[in-house]
């Protein structure tokens, strides 16, 4: 059973374009019509290492049982334009799943959140900001904190300096 990618982009308030797609089957022989409504959605944060194409490998199965899946990418990744920043990562999903929401295909759906690596803080901070929407959330390689992030992708004298400027600039604010 095919995947059909349905492409779509919006701009963000500030002009940056920002880009998703839904992935969906393309035909739902396996489940029954009145039941494929009561299966979740799922909005997947990727590890914002590539674009999110790049990371539909990682959640296909899930369309390909019945399972809408909502990929973007977030500001400043792949195709989607703006500043890329660790703290926007959720709000560039919430304004995806704004766009989405009530769509034929998604609406009545329980949200279920997939996120992984950075997907995964990105996925938690959404989620505090839309508990009555969430009914599950599933987090792979998650970082303990965000200087070991910073760490891992730079290495540990430049991630390990890095991270003490971020953690400082953080204090500041």
């Amino acid at each position: 059973m095919p995947i059909i990618k349905e492409l779509r982009a919006f701009y963000l308030p500030d002009s940056a374009k920002l880009g998703f797609e839904i992935l969906v089957p393309k035909e739902t022989g396996k489940i029954k019509k009145e039941k494929l409504k009561t299966l979740p959605v799922v909005l997947y944060f990727q590890s914002a290492q590539f674009n999110m194409s790049y990371s539909m490998q990682q959640v296909a199965f899930l369309a390909l049982e019945s399972v809408p899946v909502i990929l973007f990418d977030y500001q400043g990744v792949g195709e989607t334009e703006g500043e890329a920043r660790l703290d926007n990562l959720d709000k560039d999903a919430g304004a995806v799943w704004e766009c989405v929401k009530n769509s034929d295909l998604i609406k009545g759906r329980k949200l279920v959140l997939f996120g992984q690596g950075v997907g995964a803080d990105a996925a938690l901070r959404f989620y505090l900001s839309h508990k009555d929407q969430v009914k599950g959330v599933v987090l792979e390689s998650i970082y303990a904190s965000q200087k070991g992030l910073i760490q891992e992708r730079h290495g540990f004298i430049l991630g390990d300096l890095l991270a003490r400027i971020f953690q400082n600039h953080s204090r500041r604010q």
